[in-house]
């Protein structure tokens, strides 16, 4: 059986660009003064374009002066970098205890898929902002395609359960996987856009019928 691991940090995954002014570590971080930076990032993410979040709004939310931002963040690529590795593992770490206890297959991904868009609807600006500047590079390659990774790692387990007695090549249990990730991000960050018109149900509904009838196919053949 697969482990899913939470223990990627914000100093594995770092900006390549180069910050505009030198970065003074603290001789002894403080976990809680980052933690109150992260925190304040993400309540001004929920409140107003992210594009247009300043490092001192940070700063003054957190209680901190912008030094003391910069004795922890390079600057708002850093910032960013950090809370999709934050976020990443929050996400992460819900969707594993998403499926109830004796859960069937079929079940566990729809409950898994419910958490996925309570966690989109919980954090909106912040999802819309990371599907338009996620390809950000790092030095673990393209943000948004490190993260879709890490997700990809907690879906495969489910996908060779479901997959497990059918003849089904590896490279079409990738795909299943990829195509099922890839529907699920692009719809959800469509429904926020077109409220009007689309609806959660909708899309829930959408992608696991569209999983379902793929998976059959597959298994069918």
């Amino acid at each position: 059986m697969s482990t899913i691991s939470f223990t990627m940090t914000d100093d594995d995954v770092k900006p390549i660009k180069p910050p505009k002014r030198p970065r003074r570590r603290p001789k002894k971080p403080n976990p809680e003064v980052r933690a109150r930076l992260i925190g304040a990032a993400t309540e001004l993410m929920s409140e107003h374009d992210p594009s247009e979040m300043r490092i001192d709004e940070v700063a003054e939310r957190a209680g901190v002066s912008v030094g003391t931002f910069y004795l922890y963040f390079d600057g708002k690529d850093d910032l960013f970098t950090s809370l999709v590795v934050d976020q990443t593992a929050r996400l992460r770490e819900r969707l594993a205890k998403a499926p109830a206890s004796g859960a069937d297959n079929v079940l566990a991904a729809q409950q898994r898929l419910t958490a996925y868009l309570d966690f989109v609807d919980e954090n909106r600006q912040g999802f819309l902002h990371f599907l338009r500047a996620g390809s950000l590079e790092t030095t673990v390659g393209d943000l948004n395609t490190w993260a879709f990774s890490q997700h990809a790692l907690d879906t495969r387990p489910a996908i060779d359960a479901v997959l497990a007695d059918a003849r089904v090549s590896e490279v079409e249990r990738e795909l299943v996987v990829q195509a099922s990730l890839a529907v699920t991000q692009h719809l959800a960050g469509y429904w926020l856009h077109n409220e009007d018109r689309i609806s959660r149900d909708d899309v829930q509904q959408f992608v696991t019928e569209l999983t379902t009838a793929v998976i059959a196919h597959l298994v069918s053949r």
